[in-house]
Formats: structure tokens, sequence, C-alpha cells
């Protein structure tokens, strides 16, 4: 993974308070990223914090774990993630997603 652009080392706390907070409720949608930090940086980043916590994650196309799947993007690969819930209903199945000002999320997949 890239180094972040975080302005400080209290950005990367904080971000990896959130990314915590993300990963354990899945009532909550989406979890952003530092500004210029890169949708695949931050996709990365949110599969080493979920393997870190004890889930299992895989990145798409790679489809093995049994906890959380995260696809680098949702454009055109929509059916992939319905065909994953249907097989997997359990499954919490995440995508990258580029905002507005440079900035990355991560997005749950309902």
């Amino acid at each position: 993974m890239e180094e972040l652009c975080a302005k400080s080392a209290d950005d990367d706390t904080d971000l990896q308070e959130k990314i915590a907070r993300f990963l354990e409720d899945r009532n909550i949608d989406t979890v952003t990223g530092i500004r210029r930090m890169g949708r695949d940086n931050l996709v990365d980043y949110v599969a080493s914090k979920s393997n870190d916590s004890g889930r299992t994650c895989s990145i798409f196309p790679d489809i093995s774990s049994n906890d959380i799947i995260i696809f680098r993007q949702w454009h055109g690969l929509e059916d992939d993630m319905r065909e994953l819930r249907a097989r997997k209903p359990s499954l919490d199945i995440l995508f990258g997603q580029d905002l507005c000002h440079q900035v990355p999320a991560v997005v749950r997949y309902k």
C-alpha cells in the first residue's frame, strides 16, 4: 500500500477508528478515507483492518472469504454482487467509490 497522504498521525488514528466502527456495525453504510488517499488504497486498508480484527476479508475476484468481500469499484460488477448475495446471504459485501474532492469511500452493498 502506498503511503497515506495524511496531514498528521491523528488523521490515521481517526481513520482506523472510523473503519473499526464501520466493520463492527453493518448498519453503517459508508466509511470515507483521507482526501487524496485513493480508492484502491482505502479498499486495501479496510481489507487489512478487517483481517487484523479477526474477520476474514478478500478482495474480488477472490471470493474465498465467508465474512467480507470487497470490490474495488461497483461499476459493471452489480451482477457479481447480486450473485454473491444470493449464494452467501450473510456475507458483508463492500465496494470502493470515488467521491467528490478526491475523497475515497468504501460503501456497504445492501
